[in-house]
């Protein structure tokens, strides 16, 4: 049982899913303060 946690763990963090709309509008945010234009996320 521990292996296929240890799997499913290790999968989920190499698994690219796009970041939520809260954590991309705070780093907008963010550069925006300290003087950066962010155009988009890819």
């Amino acid at each position: 049982a521990a292996s296929g946690v240890t799997a499913g763990f290790l999968r989920s963090l190499f698994r690219r899913s796009p970041p939520s709309g809260a954590f991309t509008g705070f780093v907008d945010r963010c550069l925006r303060e300290r003087g950066y234009d962010p155009t988009g996320w890819q």
